[in-house]
């Protein structure tokens, strides 16, 4: 199946792979269930597919039921979608006739869009309201192929979590410290843009900027991409740019002189050479 590549028919698109595996490797009792909410506007894939080839989706279910260990198969459809409830249950007769297949049953969740949601239907599934769950989205795999297809990159594959009491923009103003330290000289993003970045980052790290530091380095950034010798600068703005959006909270306190406590905190990354961090001399 991860050699098919395969993935979901929603608009996410994951790999069905990830998705079975992590399934199998829960220890969990499993049950297969087919969403066939559908609440898309001006989309009738599902109805069309349930209506005229039901046991495509049905002997699909059963190969899903079968990977994983399911012994039940469940087929959500929306409540005012009788003509598709009732074509899946013409096939469910004639596949009973023909003794094929483990149990099936056809319910009948609430006509919503959200219903349809995968943490909602579970969660209606187990009689519950079906409101989608507050999550981490998983974005995309961890993996260099789906990351590229979303336009990010692996990098060096390191993940490092922050402590509460630290600063990411603190941190950030050390890796791009570094990261302009470490220029091999030749061309001018590298030799004057990454100090230049980095010393905004200090400045707003240590709540001593304002409105016109972001727009400097909004300005900058723009300036040094794509007109490196090699994809060193490239590198340092994409960090910089990702930390100041998902920190965009943390950057307005700090821009209106407000920084976290943590700004003072001891520093959390290490580098090969600490003579190159002057964090704090801004």
């Amino acid at each position: 199946m991860a050699a098919s590549g395969l993935t979901g028919r929603g608009g996410g698109g994951f790999p069905a792979a990830a998705k079975w595996d992590a399934v199998t490797r829960s220890g969990r009792r499993p049950l297969v269930v087919v969403n066939a909410m559908e609440g898309e506007p001006a989309s009738a894939k599902d109805r069309v597919q349930l209506a005229r080839s039901p046991h495509l989706v049905l002997d699909g279910a059963e190969v899903a039921a079968a990977l994983s260990g399911a012994r039940q198969i469940v087929v959500c459809v929306a409540d005012d979608r009788d003509p598709t409830a009732r074509a899946v249950e013409r096939a469910l007769a004639e596949r009973g006739r023909a003794g094929r297949g483990r149990p099936v049953a056809v319910v009948r969740p609430p006509a919503r869009y959200v219903s349809g949601e995968e943490s909602a239907l579970a969660s209606w599934l187990e009689r519950r309201d079906a409101r989608p769950a507050l999550r981490v989205d998983k974005s995309v795999p961890y993996a260099p192929g789906p990351l590229a297809e979303a336009g990010a990159t692996l990098g060096v594959g390191i993940v490092v979590a922050l402590p509460a009491a630290s600063c990411g923009i603190a941190e950030t103003a050390r890796i791009a410290r570094y990261m302009a330290g470490e220029s091999a000289g030749q061309c001018g993003p590298c030799v004057f843009g990454l100090p230049a970045v980095a010393d905004d980052l200090e400045l707003l790290a240590a709540g001593r900027g304002d409105a016109a530091v972001l727009a400097r380095l909004e300005q900058r950034c723009g300036a040094i991409s794509g007109r490196g010798t090699c994809r060193h600068p490239d590198g340092v703005v994409r960090l910089v740019r990702s930390a100041l959006a998902v920190s965009s909270d943390d950057v307005s306190d700090h821009a209106a002189g407000r920084p976290c406590p943590g700004h003072a905190a001891p520093m959390v990354l290490r580098f090969p050479s600490p003579d190159h961090l002057r964090v704090g001399a801004a």
